[in-house]
């Protein structure tokens, strides 16, 4: 169960406390990173903090000198799926990674479920003593962001053939249409299609069973009989009312990972309009035409799929 209250610390969900090494207090309760009224933040905590509020969604390594450091209720995931330290530093939960061992660990970190990004410094020590403000905290940005769906780093036989899948439902005169599109990260194809399906979704689960995805971006709206059969798939129910932090309660899964869409791109205008830009601004204006000649949910589907990888930066 996910926790649902507001504040930066929730103390009554308790785990085990012992995380990173024997005898340690440390971590006993999910410290969610979220500004508290009255709370004095460090410079760096501030700029954490703007982070999580832009990428709730994602587990965050935020590079800090030769280390990359993880905040709050990361620090836990880190700390328990790394089989590293959590200590309390300042207002939050750290736990840290030295810099040559980054994508190992973002390895194990997307292998147990999460939606990692990475926060690197866009500055250099030298530059920064010579710059105007070399008394605020280097600046950094999102650089990378992994999921099982689209970590490509693997060296194996399925590394090649993992799909990730947006799936779009909408009802024609009493039937039920599904549009599915899958992009397989590692060598940029992409599968679509559009189909009718009865209420045990058996059309839908051929087309699971045949794509094996490794991660599914549902919007809202699909109907229970959808969101049952992609349940049965992944192997857990599928709610939408659920917060979108990373918890240390999802650890260690390692199973398909299901994402939420930008339910704003589900106006079949909304998604034309988003795919025109979208190909303009990746000088990919030869396939517009052919996007746009795509059956209505079929657009959708891919605007969904294509807004979500953005900040991946996969182009």
């Amino acid at each position: 169960m996910r926790a649902q209250e507001t504040g930066a610390v929730v103390p009554n969900l308790q785990v085990t406390p012992v995380l990173g090494m024997p005898g340690s207090l440390e971590g006993t309760h999910v410290q969610l990173v979220e500004r508290t009224p009255g709370v004095k933040y460090t410079p760096l905590e501030t700029q954490v903090l703007d982070a999580k509020k832009l990428h709730p969604d994602m587990l965050l390594a935020v590079e800090v000198g030769y280390k990359f450091r993880f905040f709050g209720e990361d620090a836990r995931i880190a700390s328990r799926v790394l089989g590293i330290m959590c200590t309390t530093a300042n207002n939050f939960y750290n736990a840290s990674i030295p810099t040559p061992r980054l994508h190992i660990h973002m390895r194990r970190l997307v292998h147990a479920g999460y939606k990692v990004g990475v926060l690197r410094q866009v500055e250099t020590a030298a530059l920064k003593a010579i710059s105007d403000n070399k008394s605020a905290p280097f600046t950094r940005q999102l650089s990378e962001v992994y999921t099982s769906g689209t970590m490509v780093e693997d060296i194996g036989a399925d590394a090649n053939d993992r799909f990730m899948m947006s799936v779009v439902e909408t009802a024609r005169a009493d039937r039920c249409v599904l549009a599915v599109v899958a992009v397989q990260v590692a060598t940029g194809s992409v599968v679509y299609d559009e189909f009718e399906d009865g209420v045990l979704r058996s059309e839908l689960d051929t087309r699971l069973a045949h794509l094996q995805p490794k991660e599914i971006l549902v919007p809202q709206g699909l109907s229970t009989e959808t969101l049952r059969a992609l349940a049965a798939y992944v192997g857990y129910a599928i709610d939408y009312t659920e917060r979108p932090e990373p918890l240390l309660e999802h650890a260690n899964w390692a199973g398909v990972r299901i994402a939420f869409a930008n339910s704003a791109l589900l106006d079949a205008e909304a998604a034309r309009s988003f795919s025109t830009t979208f190909y303009a601004d990746n000088e990919a204006q030869t396939h517009l035409s052919r996007v746009l000649d795509l059956p209505e949910t079929v657009i959708v589907a891919q605007a969904l799929l294509a807004d979500y990888l953005k900040p991946f930066n996969l182009d």
